[in-house]
C-alpha cells in the first residue's frame, strides 16, 4: 500500500507513549529503512536494543543497517562525494 509516512507516524507515537518497548522502535526502523533514512534507522535502532539489549531482531537489524550505511559510504568515496 506504500503508506510509509502514515506508517512512520504511528510507530512515533508508539515510541512517545511506550519508549520501554523495543518493537515500535524496530518497526519505526524499518519504516525508515523502507524510506532511505537509514540514520534515522540506525536511531530508532539504538533506543530499540537501549530498551531491551538482547532483542534479536533488533540486532539483526542493526547489521543490516550498518552494512547499508558502509556500502552507501564506499559509493559516496568513489564518487568522491
Amino acid at each position: 500500500l506504500e503508506r510509509h509516512e502514515e506508517a512512520i507516524e504511528a510507530y512515533r507515537d508508539m515510541t512517545a507513549r511506550y519508549p520501554e518497548l523495543p518493537e515500535p522502535w524496530n518497526n519505526l526502523a524499518a519504516e525508515y529503512v523502507k524510506t532511505g533514512r537509514l540514520e534515522m534507522a540506525r536511531q530508532a535502532l539504538e533506543m530499540a536494543l537501549h530498551a531491551n539489549p538482547e532483542y534479536r531482531e533488533a540486532r539483526a537489524n542493526m547489521g543490516r543497517v550498518q552494512l547499508l550505511l558502509a556500502q552507501e559510504s564506499f559509493r559516496a568515496a568513489q564518487t568522491g562525494q
